[in-house]
């Protein structure tokens, strides 16, 4: 796992966390390949942009409401969607933040947010290279 040693004890989310991490795992897409070819990880892209694009939605409306169990399943969600479709670098930055949720702390910066719409991105321009999707 990347980021400081600092970084995770504070519960502190900062974009050197997730830096150095893949955006994309190759070895979960290419498993993914060998079951269902091409067809299935465009489908599987689509539907995890069109589902993540929901979940930050509603993760916003979490925060805003201050909902911490809600805060806690949307982004515990968010954390094994994007494992399941080898999104690693959104996996990891979901993990990070999730192990704070669960135990009903908030990340300690506001950049949070920001952070994790950022590597979303990042995440969907490295899919729609591999895939149109």
């Amino acid at each position: 796992m990347g980021g400081t040693l600092s970084s995770r004890i504070s519960g502190t989310v900062s974009p050197e966390y997730s830096e150095s991490e893949k955006i994309l795992d190759r070895s979960i897409i290419n498993s993914l390949q060998e079951i269902g070819g091409d067809e299935l990880i465009a489908t599987l892209f689509e539907t995890f942009i069109a589902d993540s694009d929901n979940l930050i939605k509603k993760l916003t409306d979490a925060v805003a409401e201050k909902d911490m169990k809600h805060f806690d399943h949307l982004m515990h969600t968010f954390k094994g969607s994007s494992g399941s479709v080898g999104a690693n670098k959104i996996y990891v930055l979901t993990k990070h933040i999730n192990e704070f949720s669960r135990v009903g702390k908030w990340p300690d910066n506001s950049a949070w947010m920001q952070i994790l719409t950022t590597v979303y991105a990042e995440t969907i321009k490295e899919m729609q290279k591999l895939y149109s999707a």
